[in-house]
């Protein structure tokens, strides 16, 4: 076995100076906030700002839904509510300003997972409806269904198989999946791990390289925000 993928089965622990406060940019804050989105304990984490967390990330898997090489140097994991307008102007930022330069490149690979918030009242069933997509049309299909989503933020739960069905997905296997809640738990799961990593809003993103090295994008930054933490973590 490769170290490379040595490395891949590992869990990603690294210890980090992170800004946990909500940020500005131009008198607007970039990320979406809502109650009772830590689950579980933090690691070694201080009320200052700039404080010390230990950083704890589960590997890429087969149930993760990734743009570009998953054995890239770099990864980015965003951490997502698809009813957040503000993790709608990342995608944006991610597919249009991003993505040609640095993850259809081969360098950066984007992976995504979900922290829906509990002041949206749809995000949990439209992030099971991604899963079952995913389940049913595979990886395209997925970042089309959220992209289309983040499109319409305000689109009803009841019109999910609609819009399932508009992308390609055979809508009576969408609505059987989707009313199984089989993948309440995984969801679950990715919302605690965004929770014990410092995320106070979304998008909250992730930066790692394969050396170790690891920031922070906790918000829709703009595009040369983004590439500046891109380009610190490929050089270093």
């Amino acid at each position: 076995m490769s170290e490379n993928n040595k490395e891949q089965n590992n869990i990603y622990i690294i210890a980090s100076s992170v800004i946990v406060a909500g940020l500005l940019i131009a008198g607007a804050v970039v990320y979406d906030s809502g109650p009772s989105i830590k689950n579980g304990e933090q690691a070694n984490v201080e009320e200052s700002l700039g404080a010390k967390i230990e950083i704890s990330v589960s590997p890429v898997s087969d149930s993760d839904h990734v743009l570009g090489n998953r054995n890239a140097p770099v990864k980015i994991f965003e951490y997502s509510d698809l009813e957040c307008p503000y993790c709608g102007r990342f995608q944006e930022t991610m597919l249009n300003d991003i993505k040609a330069d640095y993850i259809d490149s081969g360098k950066v690979a984007w992976v995504y997972r979900h922290l829906p918030l509990n002041n949206h009242v749809g995000a949990k069933k439209k992030a099971e409806a991604s899963e079952c997509v995913a389940e049913l049309g595979g990886n395209e299909a997925f970042w089309k269904f959220a992209d289309e989503l983040f499109k319409n933020e305000q689109l009803e739960v009841s019109k999910l198989s609609e819009l399932a069905k508009s992308i390609g997905v055979d809508e009576k296997s969408f609505s059987s999946c989707l009313e199984s809640g089989k993948y309440i738990p995984l969801i679950d799961a990715e919302a605690a791990e965004a929770g014990k990593n410092g995320a106070e809003g979304t998008p909250f993103s992730l930066v790692f390289n394969e050396k170790g090295y690891v920031d922070t994008i906790p918000g829709a930054y703009p595009a040369d925000f983004i590439k500046s933490v891109l380009d610190k973590a490929l050089e270093n």
